[in-house]
């Protein structure tokens, strides 16, 4: 879970390689996330994760049509013998046919000498359907490392995302999932089955009454818990649905998922504090002995 976490809170975003008018419909039945919401999230603020000293912050900004354009984090990341401060700075433009990111990120003040990218193909609609990306970080033991592959994402008739197919050409995350399937009932994504390690599994959510009516899909939190689910759209960072680029977004929020594995099953619960207006302020993820807390900030 923390290797999941981490690749997500330090997750990177698109850089558009031409067209600036890609649109968005509403979200109210499921569908691509909103570009004219009552508001926008503007930070996030996670405590709790073991895998970091202290708080993790992402801060968000946005274009005139209320499009995400740039994307900051910053935590102080536990690695083998030492704590760093890691820095990630993403710059956001949206294209109609074709997308690309460059991420900057930054140890200890010093800029990577590599920045990372993800390059991805928009079909008419605007969704993502092919791509590749490459990756630089260090891994737990300080040793910087490189990580690429290619991947393909397919929808069903009603637009929702119904696989997902990815080609490491070379990983240090130790994930040999190739192929994910998923299963819809009405609004929401429900199952995804996979095969890693040699063995099939399916991991199963179960939804909350709560609204993901965010201009920012909140899944992306809850999703990075579970190895299936935060591997659905053929990378572990799960940024295709963050913004919109995935078709349709479960409606709701999850109260629990669960992962099956050869020896049981492991069930990730979550609960939420809403503001006046009905917008998630504060989500409360646990597994197992491990609590976290996203506090969400919008702006007026």
């Amino acid at each position: 879970m923390r290797k999941f976490l981490l690749l997500v809170i330090t997750a990177v975003a698109f850089v558009a390689c031409g067209d600036d008018d890609n649109v968005w419909s509403d979200n109210s039945g499921g569908g691509n996330r909103p570009v004219h919401a009552s508001k926008l999230i503007s930070r996030i603020i996670a405590s709790g994760d073991t895998s970091c000293e202290g708080e993790v912050t992402i801060n968000f900004t946005y274009d005139k049509q209320n499009r995400p354009e740039t994307i900051a984090c910053e935590m102080n990341r536990k690695e083998e013998d030492r704590v760093s401060i890691c820095k990630t700075d993403i710059r956001i433009n949206h294209g109609r046919s074709m997308a690309r990111c460059e991420i900057k990120k930054y140890r200890d003040g010093h800029e990577f000498p590599d920045k990372s990218h993800k390059v991805v193909v928009l079909d008419d609609s605007g969704r993502a359907v092919s791509g590749d990306y490459t990756n630089f970080d260090f891994d737990g033991e300080g040793k910087y490392v490189r990580s690429e592959g290619q991947f393909e994402l397919t929808y069903d008739r009603a637009g929702r995302l119904s696989r997902s197919s990815v080609n490491h050409l070379k990983s240090d995350n130790g994930f040999d999932a190739l192929e994910n399937r998923m299963t819809w009932r009405g609004n929401n994504l429900t199952e995804i089955s996979y095969r890693a390690d040699g063995t099939d599994h399916t991991d199963k959510a179960y939804y909350s009454d709560v609204l993901n009516k965010a201009n920012l899909d909140l899944n992306w939190l809850c999703y990075a818990h579970n190895r299936g689910f935060a591997n659905l759209t053929g990378d572990s960072e799960n940024l295709f649905f963050l913004i919109g680029y995935c078709g349709k977004s479960s409606r709701n929020l999850p109260e629990m998922i669960v992962s099956q594995d050869s020896s049981k099953d492991h069930r990730c619960f979550y609960t939420y504090e809403l503001d006046k207006e009905g917008y998630v302020s504060m989500i409360r993820v646990e597994k197992g002995n491990d609590e976290i807390t996203y506090r969400i900030s919008y702006t007026k």
